[in-house]
């Protein structure tokens, strides 16, 4: 049992918390972002930094709901999945053990 949501669903998340105006405006944000040109200096700028949380970072100073679904809605999914990894249970012999089986 893998402990991350799947992304189909935190996609569904963020698009059911943004407003329909917000949501044209990120899909306009992400389609003209597409096609901007890439210099050394911004490649070389990458390979020091955490991309994602680089993304996160600017994706949330426009539209703070898609910070709060990939950052604290995730967050608490995963611990609530490893709360109930150490978790024992039972098996079918009566025998307890933690995790999934």
């Amino acid at each position: 049992m893998l402990g991350d949501r799947p992304l189909s669903i935190t996609v569904q998340r963020v698009v059911a918390s943004l407003s329909w105006c917000m949501t044209l405006r990120l899909w306009w944000n992400l389609f003209t972002s597409l096609g901007q040109d890439v210099s050394t200096e911004d490649l070389e700028k990458l390979k020091h930094t955490d991309l994602l949380e680089e993304l996160l970072k600017e994706l949330s100073k426009d539209f703070p709901d898609v910070g709060n679904v990939f950052v604290n809605e995730r967050d608490i999914y995963i611990a609530h999945h490893l709360q109930m990894l150490a978790k024992p249970r039972i098996d079918e012999n009566g025998r307890y053990f933690y995790g999934s089986r």
